[in-house]
């Protein structure tokens, strides 16, 4: 009994761990989108190479995916108009 609380406890601490943990680089990427936005038309590969680096390190974390998104759409041409 004393080990399983022990293992609840420890698995309560580690899920408000991870979550904190996922705040932070959900606040990284966040940061590193907008630097990217900044960079645009100045410096257009700086801000590819950003926008494909989130893709290719978040771009498999679910927390992340709608981050994820808005990297791809940034770096994806826009639509022609009518």
């Amino acid at each position: 009994q004393q080990c399983l609380a022990l293992a609840e406890k420890q698995v309560e601490q580690l899920t408000t761990v991870v979550e904190k943990t996922q705040q932070q680089q959900r606040q990284l990427i966040r940061r590193q989108l907008e630097r990217a936005k900044s960079l645009v038309d100045k410096k257009p590969e700086e801000a590819a190479a950003i926008r494909h680096s989130i893709v290719t390190l978040f771009g498999d974390k679910s927390w992340a995916a709608d981050l994820v998104g808005q990297a791809q759409a940034a770096a994806s041409p826009p639509a022609p108009g009518p």
